[in-house]
């Protein structure tokens, strides 16, 4: 039996070519988690809960979601790192968890002004550019390690979530420019992109959420 494993992604930047002048909307950053799943079930995501209900007390029916800009600002349940007491030991567990996890990380980074001005009107979608890029690594990394696995993805609504399943979709009906179909089919045990909102509490998120930051 093949190992089985996801593959976990959020993003940073923004996913569109306005004012890509200004540096802070000029990159996109996609990030993605694999964790094997008997890992995550046994050890990464019951962890990940022991660590937030250690530093942010609270009801598991109202779980706290690791959200990194809510972090940054202290807002929401992490006013408690407004006290640098707190704010060091939470950083000192996390630090400690994201060590002590099994995991690999695939980062890609698009700088979109640069895409554009060389691609003009065939410049790809940035967001897809980079999911793109990012399925070629992941299912590299399966086939390496004689694995299958599937991929979750932070929902960001209705219009870029139908955008975002086409074009998973074209990649594993139809391949890439430098892999064909078999290389994504053989590997990948979904057809189909799964979509969660952050506030579903998946732990493979919320990392790769934080990751995003460090």
């Amino acid at each position: 039996m093949k190992l089985r494993c996801r593959l976990y992604v959020d993003e940073s930047g923004d996913h569109t070519y306005h004012e890509i002048q200004d540096l802070t909307k000029r990159y996109l950053c996609l990030l993605g988690c694999i964790i094997k799943g008997e890992i995550y079930r046994t050890s990464f995501q019951p962890k990940l809960e022991q660590l937030k209900q250690k530093h942010f007390p609270h009801n598991p029916d109202e779980p706290v979601i690791l959200h990194r800009s809510d972090i940054i600002n202290k807002r929401g349940p992490f006013w408690r790192l407004r006290n640098p007491v707190n704010e060091k030991a939470f950083n000192r567990d996390l630090l400690s968890f994201l060590e002590e996890q099994d995991y690999t990380t695939i980062s890609i980074v698009i700088d979109k002004r640069t895409h554009i001005e060389r691609y003009q009107e065939a410049a790809f979608h940035p967001y897809h550019y980079c999911l793109v890029a990012m399925l070629e690594r992941y299912c590299g990394w399966l086939h390496f390690h004689n694995a299958e696995g599937d991929v979750l993805a932070e929902s960001r609504g209705g219009t870029e979530d139908r955008q975002l399943k086409a074009a998973y979709r074209r990649t594993y009906n139809d391949g890439t420019q430098f892999r064909g179909p078999s290389f994504f089919q053989s590997v990948l045990t979904s057809k189909e992109i799964k979509l969660k909102s952050k506030n579903s509490n998946i732990a493979g998120l919320q990392i790769a959420d934080l990751w995003l930051i460090l």
